[in-house]
């Protein structure tokens, strides 16, 4: 497998399908994404082996126990002196920024706050930088970071780091709970929802006490233990424990063996909820604790912190020993969910009012953490503007996944319309939300079939007067598209019912009629028939044209003919008018090769002048 710079294996060719996927589908190219991983330790103002404690923040970014190694993102340490913060940071080395570092005269009390983060990973916002005293001579120091990568919106946090009194006294406890509300009351000075991470060396011994309870039951900040809430101490609560790794006291470093929960790393419930900046509950770890460790020092024998690597696992112990007196307490946590979306093609053409549109929309979370953990899933859903509104559609969508989802849209008539099509998410610091897509197309009236072109006629009788054994006779019944402009639907004759003998529908039915009327044709055969009245009732069945949204009318016309005895005996009278003349002729020519054949016009041409006055 291939190295990142930071050390961690990636697949080159999954990364480069995944990112040739995305263009093709024409997202925007994005940085990626590095997920955090928060560390709090108590140094004991390096009174312990240098190389250890060396070797112990380097082995920080490569742990590996609650899921891949990845760099530590922030480190917040308790006592540190003005004289051991330089040397803080040459042991973590140029990748490391330090925070803001203030020391009210805190030397002499153990030492003050620091905190030191990766610059690639989050950067500070010095403007929030502030500390609120603890007592026992000691302040608390708040940080305010920023995470790279993230800008719509932007997404900010703060790290608070303290070290509350030690001591099993009435007036020890006092003061850890003193501290705790100053911690708290702090709190209420920034912006109201900020997302927090609150840890240090709290010296709490066990769930029963007071300033433990303060720290989870502020009225306005709800601060979540992610290892719960129940009591830790004892052999039971032995993976909670941070202090002492030792059983040896030299140096100035306490002894005792792992038998307390002094060091704490909790979050506002906004960084504990499982979505956008939050804290992997499962991830949290008092660094090379292995729970088999209970009052003794943390190498005594073996130890299994790395599961399967005994000598790994050892030599993290020893160093851990040598380097302090307390564990490091570490989480991972996810970053927010990245949106995009495109669609292939966003005109939808042409319908008809009342139809739908089928429609596909590509939705990614193009959050890149460093295992799909590390990143928050994406909950979405589907929202239009104008002529859009009504969609619908929802998901959930996991880092580095992407989906096509189908909607539909039946946008009302309006000629040209358009509007936008929201992807939309009401997720924690969802970046890119929402993303809208400009919709549009066209929407037309429905047709209307008329036998006036200027008023909507639905039925009517077609009435003729015609001489019986006078032949083939063309009735002719006219239809209009009513209303017609470029805004509505073409009209089509589709068929007719109820047409009965002697009628008989001549060529063919019409579709595509707009601006023009379309002409309906039936003959009748009056050979034989005897004078009086044939008529006959039938339904014309049209539609719009073949579109989304068509539908059909029924229209309703009567034939009527009446048959009068034959005027006079010209053979050429094709119009019974009793002769036959120049009216004959163009009847002839006006059909002729449907109608009429040459015979036809060599019998009027013959029959000329028949029924004139001599």
């Amino acid at each position: 497998m291939k190295q990142d710079p930071r050390g961690i294996p990636v697949s080159s060719a999954a990364r480069y399908l995944v990112a040739l996927f995305l263009i093709l589908l024409g997202f925007t190219a994005m940085p990626a994404h590095a997920q955090l991983r928060v560390v709090t330790y108590n140094i004991a103002q390096l009174r312990g082996t240098e190389s250890a404690l060396a070797d112990v923040l380097a082995e920080l970014s490569n742990d590996d126990h609650a899921g891949e190694a990845f760099p530590v993102s922030i480190l917040v340490f308790q006592e540190v002196t003005n004289s051991t913060h330089a040397s803080l940071q040459t042991m973590l080395g140029s990748e490391y920024s330090a925070a803001t570092y203030t020391n009210s005269g805190e030397d002499n009390f153990g030492g003050a706050q620091a905190a030191f983060y990766r610059a690639d990973t989050v950067v500070e916002v010095t403007s929030g930088h502030d500390g609120t005293y603890t007592g026992a001579g000691r302040r608390a120091r708040r940080w305010k970071f920023r995470l790279v990568g993230y800008n719509d919106p932007v997404v900010e946090f703060y790290v608070y780091s303290g070290h509350l009194k030690a001591g099993t006294t009435s007036d020890s406890q006092e003061e850890r709970v003193f501290g705790m509300e100053n911690i708290l009351n702090n709190i209420t000075e920034i912006p109201a929802d900020s997302h927090v991470i609150v840890c240090g060396d709290f010296n709490f011994y066990s769930s029963n006490e007071e300033a433990y309870s303060t720290m989870l039951g502020h009225p306005s900040i709800d601060i979540i233990d992610p290892l719960g809430t129940s009591n830790w101490t004892g052999a039971s609560g032995a993976s909670k424990h941070t202090q002492s790794p030792r059983t040896i006291s030299s140096g100035g470093l306490a002894s005792g063996g792992l038998d307390d929960r002094f060091d704490f790393h909790v979050t506002t419930s906004n960084m504990a909820d499982g979505e956008g900046l939050a804290m992997i509950s499962s991830t949290i770890r008092a660094v090379g604790n292995d729970s088999q460790h209970y009052n003794v020092a943390i190498n005594d024998g073996n130890n299994t912190y790395y599961p399967g690597d005994v000598t790994r696992s050892n030599s993290l112990a020893d160093d851990l020993h040598d380097a302090s007196d307390h564990l490091p307490v570490a989480a991972e946590y996810m970053i927010p969910a990245v949106m995009e979306a495109s669609m292939f093609n966003s005109n939808f053409g042409t319908i008809i009012t009342g139809g739908t549109v089928n429609l596909s929309v590509n939705i990614a979370n193009t959050c890149e953490p460093v295992y799909e953990s590390g990143g928050s899933d994406l909950a979405w859903y589907l929202d239009g503007t104008e002529a859009i509104q009504g969609v619908s559609g929802s998901g959930t969508l996991s880092s580095g996944a992407n989906t096509w989802h189908p909607f539909e849209i039946s946008p009302e008539a309006g000629g040209e319309v358009s509007g936008e099509l929201l992807v939309r998410s009401d997720g924690d610091f969802v970046q890119g939300e929402p993303v809208s897509i400009p919709i549009s197309g066209t929407v037309l009236r429905h047709s209307d079939a008329s036998f006036s072109e200027t008023n909507d006629i639905n039925w009517t009788v077609s009435s003729h007067v015609l001489q019986v054994d006078t032949g083939i006779h063309l009735l002719e019944v006219p239809i209009w598209n009513y209303g017609w402009d470029t805004s509505q639907a073409a009209l089509d004759l589709d068929s007719i019912s109820g047409l009965d003998m002697p009628f008989v529908l001549a060529g063919g039915l019409i579709s595509d009629i707009t601006d023009s009327n379309a002409i309906l044709q039936f003959n009748l055969d009056t050979t034989g028939l005897e004078p009086g009245t044939v008529a006959d009732a039938m339904q014309v069945l049209v539609s719009d044209q073949d579109l989304p949204g068509a539908t059909s009318q029924v229209l309703n016309l009567s034939l009527s003919v009446t048959l009068e005895e034959t005027v006079g005996d010209c053979e050429g009278d094709l119009n019974d008018s009793g002769q036959t003349d120049v009216e004959d002729l163009l009847i002839v020519l006006d059909a002729f090769g449907s109608l009429y054949s040459i015979d036809d016009l060599l019998m009027v041409i013959a029959d000329w002048d028949c029924g004139l006055p001599g």
